[in-house]
């Protein structure tokens, strides 16, 4: 029988699920522009992402749940793809800019603990913050840098990354992508330290027992951890 706390945490869950869902999902019309891209699929996914994710603050003029969620959101995201953009540089030996992925994530992280404070004009300051990084960062250094990965792969990895970036994600690649944001250690299942690290993320107070209760009840094959297909069948419960 589900507990209270299964109920709003699993909704928590869920919400995150279906935000990223969307954002990825690039339901941005002419938003998103061509020269934004930087033909290296995994990147051009993740900062799609990043940018559905922003344009949920339009101009800032949201409620406080809404700045709260959308912030909690981007930050575990953002830490997701700082991890699989570094190790990406790493391995075609493209300057790492991990200083700065550092300095963005203290940026979130405080405008965050100022948004869950109550302080007035936040998602004013959050969207001018966000924005900042994504046209200096992203459409400069990251460009940069894929160009640089670009120029260093031959013309048959080339084509290969033109087709990948040509093949729109499928819904069932979305909620992987949420999957891997949770499952930060990439062994392709996610324990209880994993989603008691998501929920604290998210907002969501739990006990070590709540959590261990919570992996439990959608552990199906009762290995003690949540894989994708326990995943999705929970989100889509």
């Amino acid at each position: 029988m589900a507990t209270t706390f299964d109920v709003s945490a699993l909704e928590r869950i869920r919400l995150f699920s279906e935000n990223l869902v969307s954002a990825g999902g690039c339901e941005l019309g002419s938003l998103w522009k061509d020269e934004y891209d930087s033909n290296i699929a995994m990147v051009d996914h993740h900062h799609k992402m990043l940018f559905g994710l922003i344009q949920r603050i339009g101009d800032g003029n949201v409620s406080e749940k809404v700045l709260n969620n959308i912030l909690q959101e981007m930050r575990a995201y953002t830490e997701y793809h700082f991890t699989h953009e570094e190790a990406l540089f790493k391995k075609w030996t493209i300057p790492d800019h991990m200083h700065a992925h550092e300095g963005f994530v203290a940026k979130l992280v405080a405008i965050e603990k100022r948004a869950a404070s109550g302080e007035p004009n936040v998602g004013l300051e959050a969207r001018t913050i966000l924005t900042n990084w994504f046209v200096n960062h992203i459409l400069k250094t990251d460009m940069k840098g894929c160009k640089g990965i670009l120029e260093k792969m031959t013309s048959a990895e080339r084509a290969r990354e033109a087709e990948r970036c040509a093949t729109p994600l499928t819904l069932s690649d979305l909620l992987r992508q949420c999957f891997e944001v949770i499952d930060s250690d990439m062994s392709g299942k996610i324990d209880v330290y994993e989603m008691g690290r998501i929920f604290k993320m998210l907002g969501v107070k739990a006990s070590h027992e709540e959590i261990g209760a919570f992996v439990a009840k959608f552990d199906l094959n009762n290995d003690g951890e949540i894989d994708l297909l326990e995943f999705e069948k929970m989100i889509a419960q």
